[in-house]
């Protein structure tokens, strides 16, 4: 086994839009709508799309974005298509 040096400061994941890796800490985390998440109700969950978790501690099925301008603005357009990932977050 090689020793390549410290390993990395923390957990490590991937952004959803340009699959780059970083540290958990440098990524903004959203989550699946569900009743009661993040202050919204059940009929504002539908429009809305995915819930900000600034302190990525809420429950459920997280997807992480990279600070970098071109991700975020086609994490805008993305973000319904990933809500199909939650199907089972919505019962």
């Amino acid at each position: 086994m090689h020793d390549n040096g410290p390993g990395p400061l923390g957990p490590i994941r991937m952004c959803v839009i340009c699959r780059q890796r970083f540290l958990k800490s440098e990524l903004k985390r959203y989550v699946c709508p569900k009743s009661g998440r993040g202050g919204a109700s059940e009929r504002d969950t539908a429009t809305i799309g995915l819930i900000p978790d600034p302190d990525q501690v809420l429950p459920g099925r997280g997807f992480y974005i990279c600070g970098k301008a071109d991700c975020r603005q086609r994490f805008q357009k993305a973000q319904f298509g990933l809500m199909k990932k939650c199907k089972g977050e919505n019962t």
